[in-house]
């Protein structure tokens, strides 16, 4: 995709938001009040994950739910937290996507660069590492050492596996 396609994207993606319409990284968009989805859109399309055990992604949605959702809305439950895609476990590290039905995401191409590995996402919410009931950044979890080099360089090929559209020029 060249520099004009990708301003183009972004323009179209902040006109969408200023007029209230939210789009999903599946492509569908929605208007609605608050901008949220029906929970049926959300809930289907996420797991299971090979490789996260069931207890693990409940516990990963708990923390999640605990740490970022119920700031805003204490009487959410981890049926409306999200598993959107599963990277692996590093050495006890889980690196996943997530969000919540609450929570929209600016549906613009973004980048993060750690030590010369480039990452490539549909929209502002990116992949974050779990370790130990804590989320960590990527680069805040390379730079703490709960991941390596070589993890970040697989979670780069499963995510330009995932979504190879990302990285044509």
């Amino acid at each position: 995709m060249n520099d004009m396609a990708l301003l183009m994207l972004s323009l179209v993606s902040l006109a969408a938001a200023a007029a209230g319409v939210v789009s999903s990284d599946q492509g569908d968009a929605w208007e609605g009040e608050g901008g949220l989805p029906p929970q049926d859109d959300y809930a289907a399309p996420h797991g299971p994950h090979p490789g996260l055990t069931e207890a693990a992604e409940t516990e990963i949605k708990q923390s999640f739910l605990d740490s970022r959702t119920r700031a805003w809305w204490p009487d959410a439950s981890t049926d409306d937290v999200f598993v959107l895609d599963y990277y692996g476990t590093y050495d006890g590290c889980v690196v996943v996507r997530m969000t919540d039905r609450f929570t929209g995401h600016l549906a613009v191409i973004t980048y993060e660069d750690i030590d010369g590995v480039r990452l490539v996402y549909s929209s502002s919410n990116k992949a974050i590492a779990w370790k130990d009931g804590h989320f960590y950044g990527l680069q805040d979890a390379y730079s703490q050492g709960l991941l390596q080099k070589g993890d970040i360089e697989e979670v780069a090929g499963r995510q330009k596996a995932a979504y190879p559209f990302l990285y044509e020029s």
